[in-house]
This record gives C-alpha cells, structure tokens and sequence, in this order.
C-alpha cells in the first residue's frame, strides 16, 4: 500500500508539535536577596565659628527674647559658667559672679577677644553682640562689609542716622539685626564699613556704639 508524501509530511508536523507541547519552560530564578548596608548616623558636633549664622531673631539656636537653649554642653555654642566674673563679683561690682558666654576659645580663658558675647536678663537672652568677622548672616555679611554689601543683601534695611555712623536696621520676628557703618571721615572708624554688628530685641532703645563705652563682653556691663 502506497502512503502519499503529503500524509508523512503531516504526521510528521503533528508529531513535532506533540513534542514541543510536552516541553516545560525551565522556571525563572529569583534575584540574588540584597541584605541593605547599615548607614551610621552621624555624631552631631558643635558648628565652627565660621558656621554660626547671624539673623534678625539670633544666633543659630540663641535667640533674642527666649531663654538660652538647653543644649548639651558639648554642642552648646553658649554655656554658663559660675565663675566667670568671679573677681569683679568678690569686688562688689557686680550682682553674681556667673555669665552666659561663647563656648569657644578665647571666651572660655578669659573675659575679653570674645568672637560673640550675649546679654541675658532674667533668663531671656536680650541682646547679641558680634566681634569676629568669622560669624556672617546667611546672605555673608559681617564685621568689615560695605555699605554696599549690607544694601545689596538687604534692600529694604532701615536706615537711622547718628553722629558718626550710619545705623541700618533689619527687623525679625524675635528681634533687630543692626549694622552700624562708619559714615564721618573725621572719626576713628573706616567710612562705609560694617563696625558694629548685633541683634538687639524688638523694644530697647536703638542707639550706635561708636565712641560709646556701650557693650556687654565684659563682666561690669554683661
């Protein structure tokens, strides 16, 4: 009995087919488990003086007309120490001996060259004077800019005349940044430069300092 070429030809494909039916795909491994990497977090450490931040309100975390922050002492960038004006304390000049001051070297030898110094009354932080050109707002001005750097950061700074500066003030939520600025060329200090700076609260009186003994870094006017 013949079979025709055509009926082999499809018996063949049929079994072909079976075949590849019968076939399983090989299953698909899962990814590699990725254990996450333990990321340490950082030991918080107390700012560089270069890292302070002068505002209207303060200075970084001291801020005018609230109490000193109660930071640990080690990252604190004021403490009290007990002891501080002890000497002018035991000399009847003052009313107690201890005195909130920067807790950065040289304040913490001895009451002068202080980078910063604070008035605290009653436990309400008052005022804040800046004496180093390290501390800057965020906007980089500080002790020795221009009049021109102090108006191109803040244009809207209120200006108030005295004798022989110029008072420009820049008004917060808490307090005042004022930037007192040389303005006679007949006084000691250098014309159209940044020669005092400080945070004052929003209700003492707004007076310059220059040829003033005015101040709170040492212990008989802290």
């Amino acid at each position: 009995m013949k079979i025709s070429r055509s009926l082999v030809v499809a018996g063949a494909a049929i079994v072909l087919l079976a075949g590849c039916a019968s076939e399983t795909p090989a299953p698909i491994a899962d990814p590699p488990s990725v254990t996450p990497t333990a990321t340490s977090t950082p030991e918080p450490v107390k700012p560089e003086l270069t890292e302070l931040v002068l505002s209207p309100d303060g200075l970084n975390d001291v801020v005018v007309g609230d109490a000193p922050p109660a930071d640990d002492p080690e990252l604190a960038i004021i403490v009290y120490d007990d002891d501080y004006c002890q000497s002018d304390f035991d000399a009847g000049n003052i009313e107690s001996a201890g005195k909130w001051i920067p807790n950065y070297e040289p304040a913490l030898s001895a009451p002068s060259s202080e980078p910063f110094s604070v008035y605290v009354r009653d436990d309400v932080v008052e005022q804040i004077a800046i004496d180093s050109t390290e501390i800057r707002t965020a906007e980089g001005v500080g002790l020795g800019s221009t009049r021109a750097e102090v108006l191109a950061a803040y244009p809207d700074a209120v200006l108030t005349d005295n004798k022989n500066t110029d008072l420009y003030v820049i008004t917060g939520e808490h307090g005042r940044l004022v930037f007192e600025i040389g303005a006679d060329d007949q006084s000691e200090y250098p014309v159209d430069e940044v020669v005092f700076l400080r945070v004052l609260n929003l209700t003492d009186e707004l007076f310059g300092w220059a040829n003033t003994d005015a101040g709170f870094a040492y212990c008989t006017n802290a």
